[in-house]
């Protein structure tokens, strides 16, 4: 067993600490009442054996820890990404002017709400194209109405054009 000796300057302060050059931890305390220094000390390596032990279970729970918030990832990515890409995709065919295709998205999560508004956006585009098909139908024939109209009106024209122009004839003989 190694002896301890404590400086004249350590023996002056009320406390304090240190590494001995045999790896102990040496603590000090003077006494107020006596005036004695009380001294104590233990092996570094005691006060660190279990401190492996505490750093592999940290490594362990951090491994493990690092697996979970992986796997948490991929299902959530999954959760969320393949109804996304499946509604991009949609949106591309209707961009394409496939009016037809519907999410149909069962969830009341924020992808179904999105799905749900996707298919009554494509809904209402399908009936605007619909009412803009049966007004362009409309203004057709009303086109061909006003085409046949005025066929009939430059007939008539011509027809009194050679009426008045019989009765002038007719005057000028008189």
């Amino acid at each position: 067993e190694a002896s301890v000796v404590l400086t004249k300057e350590q023996m002056e302060e009320e406390h304090g600490s240190f590494i001995s050059k045999d790896d102990h931890l040496v603590a000090y305390y003077k006494s107020a009442v006596s005036g004695w220094n009380l001294v104590g000390d233990i092996p570094v390596s005691a006060l660190v054996k279990d401190a492996k032990k505490i750093f592999n279970y940290t490594i362990i729970i951090a491994l493990l820890a690092a697996v979970a918030a992986i796997i948490i990832g991929i299902v959530v990515a999954r959760m969320i990404g393949s109804p996304l890409i499946n509604l991009r995709n949609l949106m591309q065919q209707g961009a394409k002017g496939k009016l037809t295709v519907r999410a149909n998205y069962k969830s009341q999560d924020e992808i179904g709400q999105l799905g749900a508004s996707f298919d009554v956006m494509m809904q209402q585009i399908t009936t605007l194209v619909q009412q803009t098909s049966t007004s362009a139908q409309a203004v057709f024939e009303t086109a061909q109405e006003l085409t046949n109209s005025s066929k009939v009106t430059a007939t008539a024209a011509r027809e009194i054009a050679v009426a008045t122009d019989e009765i002038s004839n007719g005057a000028g003989g008189l």
